[in-house]
C-alpha cells in the first residue's frame, strides 16, 4: 500500500525491519475510529522503533480528507487511504 506522503509499505518489508505491524482499519466519519487515534499514536511515539503503524481508510473520504485530518491532528504514523480492492476484500458496504 502507498500512504498519503507518498511512502510504499509491504507486510515483507516492514516485517524485516520490525517486530510487529498494526493494520488500524477506519472511517472519517467514525467517531470511536478517531477515538482510538490518540492511543494508536502513544504507541507509535513510545515503540515505532518495534511497531509500524497503518491506518487504512477503505471506506469514505479522500486522499485530501486523510491528508487533512492527519495534519489536524498531528498524528505521525503513516495513514493511507485505500482504493476499493480493501473494500470489497473486507466486505464493507
Amino acid at each position: 500500500v502507498t500512504d498519503i506522503d507518498g511512502n510504499t509499505y509491504t507486510a515483507s518489508e516492514v516485517l524485516q525491519e520490525k517486530k510487529a505491524l498494526v493494520l488500524n482499519f477506519w472511517f472519517l466519519n467514525c467517531d470511536p475510529c478517531k477515538m482510538e487515534f490518540p492511543y494508536l499514536q502513544e504507541a507509535y511515539e513510545q515503540f515505532g522503533d518495534e511497531i509500524e503503524v497503518l491506518a487504512l481508510n477503505a471506506y469514505d473520504g479522500t486522499d485530501a480528507e486523510v491528508a487533512a485530518f492527519k495534519a489536524d491532528n498531528g498524528y505521525t504514523f503513516p495513514m493511507l487511504k485505500c482504493d476499493n480492492r480493501w473494500q470489497k476484500m473486507l466486505n464493507f458496504d
